[in-house]
């Protein structure tokens, strides 16, 4: 039983993935980093590069993290702009619907299975015309 329903949820793992997505920040990047302490920011420099930051901390001015393995510091005069993951919340509810309309078909098909069985045995009725 439980390995039925480890390999039932176990597409839900994936899709939890869709319950967040990339999007810009409109606060300051010392404001968002202090507040939120992301896993990793998008920062968009102002050459238009764009640098992955795992584990960004602020230190003045100047934002320190993570690029691989490397540790890099970034001048914030020198940050465009910075995205991180937030929730997306359309998406979220979009899961839940799905999950809520998978589970009562499987109810369904479970229910029906098992009234279709029972009605499978020989006819127990005195009178033949209420048989099917």
């Amino acid at each position: 039983m439980l390995h039925r329903l480890t390999a039932a949820l176990l597409p839900l793992v994936g899709l939890a993935a869709a319950c967040s997505t990339l999007a810009p920040v409109h606060e300051t990047p010392t404001a968002f980093i202090t507040a939120h302490s992301p896993g990793a920011v998008w920062i968009t420099k102002t050459d238009k590069s764009v640098v992955v930051l795992a584990g960004p901390k602020i230190f003045g001015d100047t934002l320190g993290g993570f690029v691989g393995r490397d540790y890099v510091e970034i001048p914030l005069s020198t940050v465009q702009s910075l995205s991180a993951r937030r929730p997306a919340k359309g998406r979220t509810a979009l899961l839940i619907g799905a999950s809520v309309v998978a589970a009562g078909g499987v109810a369904f098909a479970i229910l029906n299975s098992h009234a279709s069985s029972t009605n499978r045995g020989e006819c127990t009725v005195a009178d033949p015309e209420f048989c099917p």
